[in-house]
């Protein structure tokens, strides 16, 4: 299992600003950077030791091998993949985050720094990111994008302003059992842009939802609803031209 688990989280979980995919450069294995892979010390330093090494090198992959990792916040470059191996757990600290310049529905405002993240990057894809049994709270929702393989299980996620979820340019992904126990008028639980052949399953709407999934215009086809309980929600899916980043 690959994952990172937290609670009580400030605005983001996980948002890259400005990001397209990249797959090539050398490996940069954080172990040889001196992080500890059996949860015994913080690997916060090793793992920026990396991803400078790796922005040195002029681009790169940093490398999670299997393990517990416990790290503070992580600030990507661009010309980065980040790949976090099965068997590898990320796990953040329940403190509260440092505020930065960020974007919450195309406003810029001052949010938390994301768990992991940057901005103005080009060029960075997350794979193998799996993220279980969360409850978090804050001024907005998680945020992804450009990921290969990401998995959400058992995540809550409870926004003050927006979706609870939004991913977009994304592949493989797999959303089991995600909620809101603060559903917005207006504004969808989940809200997917392309993101072909995303499965959302096992999740609850609860009393109070408008609509649980939307996607853009034309979308809805591409995504495969599995076993959820949507039948308290307005309406359970909508494809709408609403640009919500």
């Amino acid at each position: 299992m690959n994952a990172f688990s937290r609670s009580r989280l400030l605005p983001a979980l996980l948002l890259l600003t400005g990001v397209n995919a990249w797959s090539a450069g050398p490996v940069f294995n954080v172990l040889d950077y001196g992080a500890r892979n059996d949860g015994s010390a913080p690997a916060t330093e090793a793992i920026r030791s990396a991803i400078q090494a790796a922005k040195a090198a002029g681009g790169g992959t940093v490398y999670f091998p299997g393990g517990n990792y416990v790290t503070g916040s992580i600030a990507l470059v661009s010309n980065l993949v980040l790949h976090i191996d099965a068997g590898a757990t990320l796990r953040f600290p329940a403190t509260r985050l440092p505020y930065t310049w960020g974007r919450i529905q195309g406003i810029e405002c001052l949010t938390a720094v994301p768990l992991i993240g940057g901005r103005d990057l080009e060029n960075v894809s997350i794979t193998g990111l799996r993220i279980s049994n969360v409850v978090a709270s804050g001024m907005g929702g998680l945020k992804a994008y450009n990921t290969v393989g990401l998995e959400l299980h058992n995540v809550q996620m409870n926004a003050d302003v927006g979706p609870a979820f939004q991913v977009r340019d994304s592949t493989d992904l797999d959303l089991d059992g995600v909620s809101t126990r603060k559903p917005l008028p207006a504004m969808p639980v989940v809200r997917l842009d392309r993101c072909p052949g995303a499965i959302v399953r096992g999740s609850r709407a609860v009393a109070g939802t408008g609509t649980f999934l939307s996607v853009p215009q034309g979308e809805l086809k591409s995504v495969a609803l599995e076993g959820n309980a949507l039948g308290s929600a307005r309406q359970a899916t909508e494809e709408s031209v609403t640009n919500f980043w």
